[in-house]
Order: structure tokens, then sequence, then C-alpha cells
């Protein structure tokens, strides 16, 4: 130690507080600049590895960020440097601010030129999609821990008032906590994007209704994280103690807002059980429509006839639900009632042109499997009923009208031309009756 003193003792104005430097001092802030130096070096390692968006933009672009990027690292790497040097023969309090400076600068510099590449960058594939999504999760982070970092140096250097240092240290705890959270956040955005992608489908990917509920749910699981990491820097109790009290007051809540909690977890049950996903048209109760959005509280159909309506998710799960859009065909039942003047072999040879008609003008109406019944269905005292019954396969409303429509032109037409006369209606006969 006599040594060390002996050869720092020419430098004495460096340390005013003693004529010769401690190893302690001479080395107190070399932990903060081999971090910076580390951090610096992971960071360019990144960006080296993610240079795959860049090759999205044009070559003048990229060039520019590159060499942005470069030079960026270039006098960072030189700034710090001299830094080290100066620390000898100057005040360290001097060096440390100009550490801090460069921290919250480099933070912030890095920050606004990933948010610029991000922007310029389009995600034209799963890849491109994932690394877009980094680049927006570390602007503010990237931000907020530089400024973390600049409060920390100046809590271990500066002499400031208990008070004041309270404050610093509450601060910095805060921007930790919110940097990691808006990163995650971020992450979610991301895994929700790849889940729902048309660039990331895969015969494993997620429907829309799923990728929701999970996002929710993590977002949900975010926020507890940040409470049970902010609330322990406000109170003076454990974690544990925290959330006991937290569970006698969560308790009366919870209570007072059962609906609220019915509602939430009907929604969980949506979401996970999948009764119907968005998009699809469903029948609840009274509610005949197409379901737009499924959030934690309600869920909202937009009817048929353009009104949009909120149904709480308490009453979606405890009633039937009509999924219209799941059923694998359209039903539709045509039945006619011939005269009783019809001759059998006539009602024969119909079903028969009926079979034909379908099987040459209608051969993709229905599965090849399952084609059209047709059939003399029975004996009336009005008539003689024959029953059509097909599936189509086609789910548009539009077409199963159309289609209908064409066949029943055609049904016409057949009956005229085989001068079959359909069976006239007791009210019509009694009519006529009167009327002679």
């Amino acid at each position: 130690m006599n040594d060390l003193k002996s050869t720092f003792a020419p430098w004495s104005h460096i340390f005013p507080n003693n004529n010769t430097p401690s190893s302690e001092q001479l080395l107190q802030s070399s932990p903060y600049f081999i971090g910076f130096f580390l951090g610096l070096m992971l960071l360019s390692l990144w960006v080296a590895l993610t240079r795959r968006p860049l090759l999205a933009l044009s070559k003048e672009k990229m060039n520019r960020y590159l060499k942005y990027l470069r030079y960026t690292f270039f006098f960072t790497y030189l700034l710090t440097a001299i830094l080290l040097i100066l620390i000898v023969f100057m005040n360290t309090k001097i060096v440390i601010l100009g550490l801090m400076l460069l921290s919250v600068l480099l933070g912030f510099h890095l920050s606004i030129l990933f948010d610029k590449i991000a922007k310029e960058t389009p995600p034209q594939s799963a890849e491109l999609l994932v690394i877009d999504y980094i680049y927006k999760g570390i602007g503010w982070p990237l931000r907020l821990l530089s400024i973390s970092y600049a409060l920390l140096l100046l809590m271990q250097h500066f002499a400031l008032p208990a008070t004041f240092l309270f404050y610093l240290g509450t601060t910095q705890k805060i921007l930790i906590i919110f940097s990691w959270a808006l990163f995650l956040h971020h992450m979610i955005k991301l895994l929700y994007a790849y889940m729902v992608s048309p660039l990331c489908k895969t015969p494993s990917t997620l429907d829309i209704t799923a990728a929701q509920g999970i996002s929710l749910s993590l977002r949900a699981l975010l926020i507890v994280l940040v409470l049970a990491s902010i609330l322990p820097i406000f109170s003076k109790e454990s974690l544990s103690a925290i959330i006991a009290g937290l569970g006698i007051g969560g308790a009366a809540i919870a209570l007072a807002s059962q609906d609220l909690l019915k509602n939430i977890f009907g929604g969980f049950t949506i979401m996970f059980d999948k009764p119907f996903k968005i998009g699809e048209r469903v029948q609840i109760d009274q509610i005949d429509g197409v379901v737009e959005t499924i959030g934690f509280r309600s869920t909202r159909v937009r009817l048929l006839n353009g009104q949009l309506t909120t149904v709480p998710n308490q009453v979606i799960a405890n009633v039937a639900i009509n999924n219209v859009t799941s059923r694998p065909n359209l039903r539709r039942d045509i039945i006619l009632l011939l005269s009783l003047d019809t001759p059998p072999e006539k009602i024969l040879r119909f079903i028969e042109a009926l079979k034909k008609l379908f099987a040459e003008k209608y051969p993709t109406l229905t599965d090849p499997d399952s084609p059209p019944m047709i059939f003399f269905e029975d004996i009336l005292s009005t008539g003689f009923s024959i029953k059509i019954v097909y599936r189509q396969l086609d789910l548009s409303y539009n077409v199963y009208v159309e289609q209908g429509q064409a066949i029943n032109v055609d049904i016409l037409a057949l009956l005229k031309e085989m001068n079959i006369d359909l069976a006239v209606p007791v009210r019509k006969m009694l009519t006529e009756m009167a009327g002679e």
C-alpha cells in the first residue's frame, strides 16, 4: 500500500480528501466502465446479428444505417476510452458526469435509430416480423435503462442528501421495472402477431380467438407482475404481507363485483372452450348475428339488421349457443303437393326427371356421397306429397338463395313440361265453388 501511495503522490489534486489515492478509490469506477464496455460489445454484436431487416431496405438506406451504426459505436468506444484515461488526470466526479451523459445520449441515440429502422422495414416474412417487433420493443426500454444507469452512477459517486438519494433510488427502480415491462409488452404483441399473421401461418397456428385469449391473459399476468414489483418500493412491508393485505381487500372487492368476475370467467370460457370464433354467425338466445370482438367482460355481435349489440359473457356461458357458421352444409326441404288425379306412373317419371335435373344441372350443389333425396313421401287428402331434401355445400346465404330460386324455376318448368298440376288448396276450391 505504501508503494501505491508513493506512486500516486504527485497526483494529490485528484483526491482532495487524501494526499494519495487508495486502491479502492482508484478502482471505484472500474466495474461500471467494464459493464458499460460489455454492454456496448453485446449491443454491437446483437446489431451485427440482426442486420437481416436492413436487407429489406433499399441499398442506399441500408448503407446509410450501417454507416450510422459504425460511427456511433466507434465514437462511443473512443469517448469511453478517453474517459478511462482522464480518470487519472482529472477529478473522478467530472469523469463520472461524462460517463452519465454518454450513457443517456447513447441510449436515446440508438433507440431513435432502431425506431426508424422498424418504421422503414416492411415485415415481408415471419423472421422480419419477429425482428421488427424486437426493434420496436427495445426503443423505450433502452432509453429508460440508460437513464437508470446514469442515476446509479450519480448515487454511487456523489454525496447527496439522504432524502434526495431515496427519491433517486425509487426513480431508478421504477425505471428498471418499466423498462422490462415495456419490452415484455411488445413481446406479447409479437406473440399475438405471430399467431394471427398470414406471414406465420402454419398447420398448428391458433385461430384469432385463442390468440386473443392468450394475449389478454399474458397482459393481465404482466400487470400483476409490475404491481408486485412496484408495491414493495413504496411500502416497508414485505411482499408476502402486501399480498396478504391485498387478499383481504380483494375478498371485499370480489363480493362487490361478482357480476364483473362472472363476466371475466365467462370470457375465459369462451376464449379457451371456443364455442365460436370471431367472424362466425351465432344464435344466442334471441340474438342472431356475426361475432366481432370477444373481450374479458363482454362479446360484441353484429346483428343481421346491422345493429351492434353487446352481450355479457356470463349470459353466453349460461345459455345454449347455436353456431350457424360451423354447420357443414345448408339443408333445404321442398314439399310438392301434386293433385289427386296424377297417375302413379307420371309421379314416378316426375321423380326420375327431378333426379336427372339435379344430377345434370347442379352436380356440385351437394356432396357426391350425399346426393339430393327425392321420394314419394305421403298420400294426403289434399294431394300426393313429393319431398326433395338437399344439403348445399356452399355456406354462403346469398348463394343459398340464388340456387334455391333457380331450382324453383326449374321445377315449375318441369311440371309444365310433364303436364302435372299441383294440388289446389281447399281454400281456393271453396272460393271457386262459391263463385259458381
